[in-house]
């Protein structure tokens, strides 16, 4: 057994908000830098720069942005950020895990995909989805897999698009249908949290754009990674960001769960989840157990003290690779 590796978690749509990294935008220069830095390949392509919707003072900390166009391209601005910020701070990766929209930014940072290329495809996708696939919605849900998949309407009107963890899944179906699925929660007292996403990703509704989707990628530019990234959709290894993979990005269900558990077989890893609201730390928590704890590490958070885990992942990183080579079985 080899010694411990870390990972970088990023996170898809749903976890982005407003004032997200504002404390580190604030107080950190590399962070600042980095933002900037990403920030100018939005503006290069010809949108207009984020960080001013980002950070607007009448934004409450948490707000939705309400078009998904700027908050992929806010995500991706933050995620690559953070990233390259705690590498410069000498937190390297030795892989890169993406969920949904996250392995987008997995695949930047890894340098087979270029920022503004990829989040050109991304806008001209979502007109494609828009066009031709109905209205969706997405709602998390606080329950087991099984309990879903036997309980009869939530069967036949859902599709699961993400397990999280065990007693933690997403549901996308259509719109239409959301009133007597939400129903169908509250009766069943199940705790449950709708997410700000209008498309079907990750399910059968998006396959009637499957055409022009994949004709939207025509001209991407692709480049060998330069860094290991595993992929949510496939539970794996990405060989290539070819067509068919990146269609299976959108289409196929998230399945974290079952990336951190393949992981885990090959070996303890401490992970970093540069994602902007600590979704994926605390998903990777409820997988490994409460003894995982002190090798899951959040930056960003809705509820702030980004510089104290900020300080705190500086502090410990090592610590916590020492640690858990220490206890991987030989």
């Amino acid at each position: 057994m080899g010694p411990a590796k870390t990972v970088f978690m990023f996170s898809g749509l749903g976890s982005q908000y407003h004032q997200m990294g504002r404390e580190l935008f604030e107080q950190d220069a590399v962070f600042n830098r980095w933002l900037l830095h990403y920030d100018s390949f939005v503006t290069g392509t010809g949108g207009a720069s984020v960080i001013p919707e980002i950070y607007a003072p009448e934004r409450q900390r948490g707000n939705a942005f309400s078009d998904l166009k700027r908050a992929a391209a806010a995500l991706l601005v933050v995620e690559c950020a953070l990233a390259r910020s705690l590498m410069e701070a000498g937190v390297v990766p030795d892989l890169l895990l993406g969920a949904s929209l996250g392995e987008y930014a997995a695949g930047i940072l890894a340098e087979a995909l270029d920022f503004g290329e990829i989040l050109q495809v991304f806008h001209q996708q979502l007109d494609v989805l828009r066009e031709a696939c109905a209205r969706a919605t997405l709602v998390g849900v606080f329950h087991s897999f099984a309990w879903v998949a036997s309980t009869p309407l939530l069967r036949e009107r859902c599709e699961i698009s993400a397990y999280n963890f065990e007693g933690c899944v997403a549901l996308t179906l259509r719109e239409r249908d959301w009133e007597e699925v939400r129903r169908c929660l509250i009766a069943h007292d199940v705790v449950h949290q709708v997410v700000p996403v209008d498309q079907g990703f990750h399910s059968s509704l998006v396959e009637p754009a499957e055409g022009g989707v994949r004709r939207a990628m025509q001209g991407l530019q692709r480049r060998s990674l330069a860094m290991p990234v595993l992929s949510c959709a496939t539970n794996r290894r990405v060989i290539a960001f070819d067509d068919d993979h990146l269609w299976g990005v959108l289409r196929k269900p998230i399945g974290f769960q079952r990336t951190i558990e393949a992981l885990e077989r090959e070996g303890k890893h401490v992970y970093v989840d540069v994602g902007p609201s600590g979704t994926l730390a605390g998903y990777t928590k409820h997988v490994l157990g409460r003894a995982s704890a002190a090798r899951v590490f959040p930056v960003l958070s809705i509820f702030g003290r980004d510089v104290h885990n900020l300080s705190k992942l500086l502090s410990q990183h090592r610590g916590a690779l020492e640690d858990a080579a220490w206890r991987a079985p030989a």
